[in-house]
């Protein structure tokens, strides 16, 4: 068995954008729902101006994976949000590192941390 990779990142709405926002990640979830075998899990709350997305997978590989498959709902999403938050628990690959670094470096505030044992059911 492999040990996942939970990500978990915020966006807040720029002005005007709550709705458009909402919309957005109705259509990322059904998205990668069905694009993504390697994302197990994607749990999607809301606020009054955010969105939080934590997302489960299945390994490291599976996590930079997403960010190609989903390069597009992830740019589209910058015209109508900014990231507020990411965390990241398991042990990155190097594409996740590299969004973890950027954003970090942009301001962002990211919290990451190893995990020291896991698992991913069959």
């Amino acid at each position: 068995m492999s040990t996942p990779l939970i990500l978990t990142t915020t966006h807040r709405a720029h002005d005007g954008k709550r709705d458009e926002l909402r919309r957005a990640a109705d259509a990322y979830a059904a998205f990668v729902e069905h694009s993504e075998p390697g994302l197990v899990a994607l749990a999607v709350t809301t606020d009054d101006a955010s969105v939080t997305f934590e997302h489960v997978f299945t390994d490291a590989t599976a996590a930079d994976e997403h960010l190609t498959t989903s390069s597009g709902h992830i740019a589209d999403s910058f015209a109508i949000a900014q990231t507020a938050r990411i965390s990241a628990v398991g042990t990155p690959g190097p594409r996740v590192t590299g969004l973890l670094a950027a954003n970090r470096e942009a301001g962002v505030p990211v919290d990451a941390v190893d995990s020291v044992n896991g698992f991913v059911r069959d």
